[in-house]
């Protein structure tokens, strides 16, 4: 094959990378603008149902309780809406004053310390009789790699109008990228707290719509300026699967694998590597099915996910 070689003047070649660049970045502001920036997580594995409300019978209460849901934005977004998917309508828990009742549901957005960034609610109508409730407007702007806690609870559920529902879920966890929470309180108060708030087994059916935040040139970034590690795929995965992640300056990394029990299963890395975006297969050929966890250390930054090797 012949080869060709150019060689310009420092000016000429500085203007030419230039109008490149220029060009690069017009053409992805026009792509992302025609295709409308939208961004969806939509987990709808329904095979259990959750409470969802409160209960002040002797044998059964008190008790009362909400739902949350940690989920994985891996892009800048804005999010524009929540929805969480309940069963049927809002009823007294014997229903002694008929059926169907209007409720109002507060959501708070809480970051992974369960501080509360963000609060909305809603008010859902007595001719309500199930399917997804949505918290709209909510204009909030997430970096890339952000995981949110978004809890809900019903308000005033802790007294005679204790109207409850089912919440959808998935008892195999099918949502890898986060984990249920529930908690029992003792009124809208302690509902807005953090504390009680423990991890439960399923996964909470969720909806989340945005927008993606690139808009304009001063939006794209070429050079990576944060560490991050995404998630592996495929996933699940058999036998193997891809890992990347990034590092903005050259830095000692160590990537290791651990099964659900916290021992060490592999290091796919453990070295000095320069800065950018990389990429690690993990052949998991020998290692028996289950759920696993990477573990990415680079300097001060530590971050795990969980990926599923199913043969």
């Amino acid at each position: 094959m012949k080869q060709f070689n150019y060689n310009f003047h420092s000016t000429e070649k500085n203007i030419l990378q230039k109008l490149a660049l220029i060009i690069l970045v017009s053409f992805l502001v026009s792509f992302t603008t025609l295709n409308a920036q939208s961004y969806e997580i939509l987990f709808d594995t329904h095979n259990a149902s959750g409470w969802y409300g409160g209960d002040n019978r002797v044998l059964f209460g008190p008790r009362d309780i909400g739902v949350g849901q940690s989920v994985l934005i891996d892009s800048a977004i804005t999010i524009n809406s929540f929805a969480y998917d309940f069963t049927s309508r809002f009823d007294f828990a014997e229903n002694p004053d008929g059926f169907g009742h209007e409720v109002t549901l507060t959501l708070n957005i809480r970051d992974e310390s369960g501080v509360v960034l963000q609060t909305e609610q809603v008010v859902v109508p007595a001719s309500y009789e199930g399917g997804w409730i949505t918290w709209s407007d909510i204009n909030m702007n997430v970096n890339a790699n952000t995981t949110l806690i978004f809890t809900t609870y019903l308000v005033g559920a802790y007294d005679l109008n204790e109207y409850t529902s089912g919440h959808k879920s998935d008892a195999n966890a099918g949502y890898l990228e986060g984990e249920r929470y529930v908690k029992s309180g003792t009124g809208d108060a302690d509902m807005e707290l953090w504390p009680g708030w423990d991890v439960h087994p399923w996964d909470s059916n969720f909806w989340l719509q945005g927008t993606l935040q690139i808009s304009s040139v001063k939006d794209v970034d070429f050079s990576p300026t944060v560490y991050s590690l995404s998630q592996n795929y495929p996933n699940p995965f058999n036998p193997s699967t891809t890992i990347h992640f990034t590092v903005p300056q050259n830095t000692h990394v160590t990537l290791k694998i651990y099964d659900v029990l916290g021992k060490e299963v592999s290091t796919l890395i453990n070295q000095v590597v320069p800065s950018g975006n990389h990429e690690v297969q993990f052949d998991a050929t020998g290692i028996p099915s289950g759920v696993y966890f990477y573990n990415l250390t680079a300097g001060n930054f530590v971050e795990s996910r969980k990926m599923v090797l199913l043969r």
